[in-house]
Order: C-alpha cells, then structure tokens, then sequence
C-alpha cells in the first residue's frame, strides 16, 4: 500500500509577485541573486541586463556604465531622448525602482540610490517617473477593495519618492534645463523647450504627488508627506532654483527662460494657502529681489 502513496513528481508554486514586491526583505533577497556578469559592451547589453532581475552587483555595474555616458559609448547618453533609452528609462521606473528603491537606499549611505537617479536626472527620466504614477493612480483607482492587498501602494510610494528625489536640489532644474538646450536640432529642440516649461508650471508634478500620498493614506498605508505635494514647498524650491541658475549662468538665454517660468508658475499660487501668505506672492518677491527688472517683463515676448 506504500507504494500508492509515493508521489510521482512534486510540483512548487512560486509566490504571487504582488506579493514578492510588498515584501522589504524579499526585495532584498532578489536584488542580492547572484548572475552573471556584466561587461558593459552596449547600451543593449544594459537593457538586457536590466531586463532579467539582476543581482546587486551586475545592477550597480549597468547603473554606473549608463551614468559615464558618452565617455566610452561613442554618442550614448541616457539623457537624451531616443527609443533605446526610452526603453532604458521605461524598464529603470517600471521594474529597477520597485523591486530595489530599498536595497539601494539602504546601501553605502545613500550613495548608490544616487547612481541610479543620475540616471533618471532629465526629461525623458522624470517623464517616465510621471507616467508610471499616473498608471499606478489609475490602477489603484480601478480596484480599490483590493487596493490594501495589493502592489500597487507599495509601488506608489515607491515612485512618488522616486520623483521627490529627482527634483530636490536647487540645482537639478537647470540641469535638466541644460540636457535640454544641448539639443541642436531644432525641429526636436522646439518641442522639447515646450515640454520642459509645461512639466514645471502645469501643476502636474504637484496633483500627482498629492493623489497618490492620498490614496496612500486612505488604504492605511503610511507614507511620508513629500515637498513635491505641497503647493508652497514646490514654488519654493522652483524661486531658489531661478536663483541658484541665474547665478550659476546670467546669459539673456537662461533669464528668458527663467522669467517664463517665472511668469507661468503664478498660476501654482492660488489653490490651499489660506493660511500662509500666497506662494504667488514669495515668488513674485523672490524673481523681483534675484532677477531684477529685466526678467518678468522678457517673458511676455518670449511667448
């Protein structure tokens, strides 16, 4: 009768992703799978990489040949808006960002979360990071009986973090600003000029940020408030950063620029400040005292 019993094969059922990402150390024992290494010969070698769950190591190595850029890969740079880094871009957001935002953070004191944002640092990185917590948002909003079982929070928090960091600094704006001007094609330039100054001043970056920490919040998940969310904290960082980029570079390009910032950013200061003087009004007084005169007046014709 035994004999009966003896099981002809076994069969293992691996874990519900869903389950694997809302897990911090399940994250970490992915992200730490050894696999072979990688040599860095291509931006396609990267993708590749990227795309097959590799381990710390071979992850920090892509992170680092994809920061060097175009310094040993001919006209390669991450920045730069082309299909294959757009699918570079795509699969850091979408895939890198969630299974390893903690492993990185938490490693070397912070320094290695940096690679990674180096990385994300410009437009087509901080557009990716935009899309992918517009999805999140819509994906949560499609099923939220399910919501506090579910991926989805854990990776809104992920992304909405994500996009905290690429902008905090007074000093990542004019970057961007600078990847952007180095186009010189002008059939791509004009466009991109365009979505640069709409990224900043449509309030886009603000309501997301805002709907997703809700949503957060609302599933009982705990999450930190980010500055990206607050009115009056996001045109904040928006007057110091003209500040610090008009000291940086003053050329009539970069006040023009500056002032139609300026100008389209008053439209931020008039939701949720009836406690506080209007953000309108600090950045109003922050371009008048650093800009001067010449700035507002410039961005009537430079429309």
């Amino acid at each position: 009768m035994a004999d009966f019993l003896t099981p002809v094969r076994q069969t293992y059922t691996k874990p519900n992703a869903p389950e694997e990402v809302l897990s911090l150390s399940k994250t970490s024992d992915v992200a730490k799978k050894s696999q072979g290494a990688f040599k860095g010969e291509s931006p396609e070698e990267a993708l590749e990489t990227l795309r097959s769950q590799p381990g710390f190591d071979a992850l920090l190595a892509v992170l680092k040949y994809l920061r060097r850029g175009s310094k040993h890969n001919g006209d390669f740079d991450i920045r730069r808006p082309t299909a294959l880094n757009a699918q570079i871009i795509h699969t850091l957001v979408t895939e890198i960002v969630p299974n390893y935002w903690t492993v990185l953070q938490e490693s070397s004191d912070g320094r290695d979360i940096n690679i990674l944002l180096d990385c994300l640092r410009s437009l087509p990185g901080i557009n990716a990071a935009i899309t992918y917590l517009k999805s999140l948002i819509r994906e949560a909003k499609s099923r939220p009986k399910d919501l506090k079982n579910s991926h989805v929070l854990f990776n809104l928090a992920c992304a909405s973090s994500l996009l905290s960091n690429l902008l905090e600094g007074k000093g990542e704006l004019v970057n961007i600003w600078n990847h952007v001007a180095s186009v010189n094609n002008q059939a791509q330039a004009r466009p991109l000029r365009h979505e640069f100054l709409t990224l900043f001043t449509s309030g886009k970056i603000i309501s997301l940020a805002a709907e997703a920490g809700d949503i957060c919040r609302q599933a009982g998940h705990l999450v930190e408030s980010l500055w990206i969310a607050d009115n009056k904290q996001y045109l904040s960082w928006l007057a110091h950063s003209f500040i610090h980029w008009i000291k940086k570079q003053a050329s009539e390009d970069d006040l023009k620029i500056c002032a139609e910032l300026g100008a389209r950013s008053m439209r931020l200061g008039h939701a949720g400040m009836s406690h506080s003087p209007p953000a309108k009004h600090q950045l109003t007084c922050f371009m008048a005292r650093h800009f001067g005169s010449r700035a507002f007046p410039q961005s009537s014709s430079s429309r």
